[in-house]
């Protein structure tokens, strides 16, 4: 009879100590998944976040697109023009070169009118 309740007894400490591990199992497998969840959540919101930074990427660089499109062909009209405008910018470089010649003379000439002027001045005094 004592080996009986001894076996009841262990029989009862075990039944108890598989529902202690058993309840212990159950919790660290729920906690576990509850990480789990969080983990996969936070790689999610990170997907999202990349996802929304290459959409403004696209933007930026679809309205960058644009305006380089739009100075090519500004300065494609600012060519041309320059280039009709060439003939007369020559032109208007030999004209500055003419008249700074001309200057030269007309001071040369200033100077020679100054000249004579004093020397018909000396012959007149005396």
């Amino acid at each position: 009879m004592a080996t009986e309740a001894k076996q009841d007894t262990d029989k009862a400490t075990s039944d108890s100590t598989n529902s202690n591990l058993e309840a212990l199992c159950t919790d660290m497998f729920s906690k576990s998944t509850k990480y789990l969840q969080g983990e996969l959540k936070s790689t999610a919101n990170e997907y999202d976040l990349l996802h929304d930074l290459n959409d403004a990427a696209v933007v930026k660089y679809t309205d960058m697109a644009a305006l380089v499109g739009t100075l090519k062909d500004t300065m494609e009209d600012m060519n041309k023009k320059y280039a009709k405008l060439q003939p007369y910018l020559e032109k208007i470089d030999k004209l500055e070169e003419s008249i700074t010649k001309l200057e030269d003379v007309a001071k040369g000439l200033d100077d020679y009118s100054k000249r004579l002027e004093n020397k018909y001045k000396k012959l007149v005094r005396t």
